[in-house]
């Protein structure tokens, strides 16, 4: 039997976050957007494989409402991280599922963050680097195939995107997907970009590569950046 959406005290509705001279506020939040979720574990931290999902809008100014959940469930009284991109800024929150509500598509009301983080993909400081990585080159519709490999070398890094160095070719607006461990990390990154310059010199392509801002890529992109806030501080001057 269907509910009606549910009915709570009011919360906090004014939760923003600045970056970059830029406002993010929980009433921009209030329209069709993509998103990718987690859930929090017994440890306080996320756990378990990203969702995509849909945040469809708010109710009163009290409630988040998200839908079309892919990759994996959800229940009442979870404890999300959405991450979505709103303009050039990933925004992250935490919230919990507060009622769930069947229908045509079943709704997941949440709570209205209290905090958000936010981090720009604007144009930023550079890292210099010597990262080796694996170029995977999309031909085709499909992102899960026709893929062709090369190896590269990144040799600057930033939020918004990094350059690599090649022997081979590759044309303007080719979609990569990158595969690269940072210094001190064992994991591996998988950022996917485009590139958007390039050029050649002594048989040496130099690439510029833009990451994507899609959904799926968030979660990357908000570890990379944390990870470059970190070593930025010891490469002034350099």
């Amino acid at each position: 039997m269907n509910r009606a959406p549910p009915k709570a005290r009011a919360r906090n509705t004014e939760a923003r976050s600045d970056m970059a001279g830029e406002e993010v506020t929980v009433a921009s939040l209030f329209k069709n957007l993509p998103v990718s979720v987690q859930k929090v574990g017994e440890s306080g931290k996320a756990e378990g494989d990203r969702m995509a999902a849909q945040l469809l809008g708010g109710i009163e100014k009290t409630h988040l409402i998200l839908g079309n959940f892919r990759g994996g469930t959800v229940d009442k009284g979870d404890e999300l991280i959405v991450r979505l991109a709103t303009g050039m800024i990933v925004v992250g929150f935490r919230t919990r599922v507060l009622d769930v509500v069947e229908g045509p598509i079943r709704l997941f009301f949440t709570a209205i963050p209290g905090h958000m983080e936010a981090l720009s993909l604007r144009k930023s400081d550079r890292l210099a680097a010597f990262i080796p990585a694996d170029l995977h080159l999309r031909y085709g519709a499909q992102k899960n195939e026709n893929f062709h490999l090369l190896q590269g070398m990144i040799v600057d890094l930033s939020r918004g995107g990094c350059q690599v160095s090649t022997k081979n070719p590759i044309d303007l607006n080719t979609e990569v997907r990158m595969s690269f461990s940072l210094p001190g990390d064992k994991n591996l990154f998988r950022v996917d970009g485009r590139v958007v310059r390039t050029r050649q010199k002594d048989g040496v392509y130099a690439l510029g590569v833009q990451f994507q801002r899609e959904t799926e890529n968030l979660p990357a992109l908000v570890e990379l950046s944390q990870w470059l806030t970190q070593h930025l501080v010891y490469s002034v001057g350099t």
